[in-house]
């Protein structure tokens, strides 16, 4: 089986320097206009660094790397964005798991969220499944972002990425492009560490996680996800159940959002926060049902 890692570079001298390279694994680095030696670093270590002759922005950097793996004849793409690090036996871990589940095409592995000197597991069900479309969805109506980050995730050549994206909202953009992944195709929950994610490596992430409108993308992501459950199966029941839930669950994190913004006692008292969240998620309800 042949698994080849996609590092989505740009200027990341340091870490190309320093990151384990696992052996019997093809690394491709798409170079998206590094200012450093990244790209140097990399091909020196015995990295394919391809380089963009323009900047193809942070997600178009992604959906390249998509392409190129369904034309380079690998079964198995894993990503491996700057900062992060596999297990040295994360290739062995994913052959293991793609062998016992046959029919999986994408696998989402645990791993470990490191901050300073605080290291959490990202554990989000409590032992390896293979999770059918239906089932995914009900999970990321409930959960949310269950999909965890892409250091976590590995799709196989068979999966019909043609007919899925990253969609247009940015902080979301990797959990859009997993869930469209496993609304089409059995997706394998393997609950073993796969390797690190660091935070303080992720720019992005450290300015974005908190804001209210990485909030609002969530709920957008949730109401998706119980509208495609409901596509699928056709209970209502179920449906509504879940709709309830995310009203309240997700506008009271937007309300909480909102309170710790320096001006959010400024003008409106708690109880009035609270029903625009409110009254906010269950606008993007109607928006998805329409």
């Amino acid at each position: 089986m042949k698994i080849s890692v996609y590092i989505p570079l740009y200027n990341g001298g340091a870490w190309c320097r320093e990151v384990p390279l696992l052996d019997g694994v093809h690394y491709i680095a798409s170079d998206n206009g590094s200012t450093d030696e990244s790209a140097e670093i990399l091909e020196a270590r015995g990295v394919t660094v391809i380089r963009q002759p323009v900047s193809l922005g942070r997600v178009g950097n992604w959906r390249f790397c998509i392409a190129h793996f369904q034309d380079s004849g690998a079964d198995w793409m894993k990503w491996m964005f700057t900062g992060d690090r596999l297990r040295p036996d994360a290739a062995d871990i994913l052959r293991r798991a793609a062998a016992q589940f046959p029919d999986a095409r994408q696998i989402i592995s645990e791993f470990d969220i490191v901050e300073g000197d605080n290291r959490t597991r990202h554990s989000m069900l409590p032992t390896t499944a293979l999770i059918e479309p239906a089932r995914a969805m009900q999970l990321a109506a409930q959960l949310g972002n269950w999909f965890g980050s892409p250091i976590g995730y590995a799709l196989h050549r068979e999966a019909r990425v043609e007919e899925c994206d990253f969609g247009s909202l940015p902080y979301v953009a990797d959990y859009q492009f997993a869930m469209n992944i496993a609304a089409r195709h059995p997706t394998l929950y393997l609950a073993e560490n796969i390797g690190d994610f660091v935070v303080d490596a992720r720019r992005y992430y450290k300015t974005q996680s908190e804001s209210q409108q990485t909030a609002v993308q969530n709920a957008w992501m949730m109401w998706q996800s119980a509208e495609r459950f409901h596509e699928l199966t056709g209970d209502r029941t179920e449906y509504e159940r879940l709709a309830r839930r995310i009203e309240t669950e997700v506008a009271g994190e937007i309300f909480d959002r909102m309170m710790r913004s320096p001006v959010a006692g400024d003008y409106l008292d708690r109880t009035s926060y609270r029903a625009i969240a409110s009254l906010f998620v269950k606008k993007l309800r109607r928006r998805r049902r329409k």
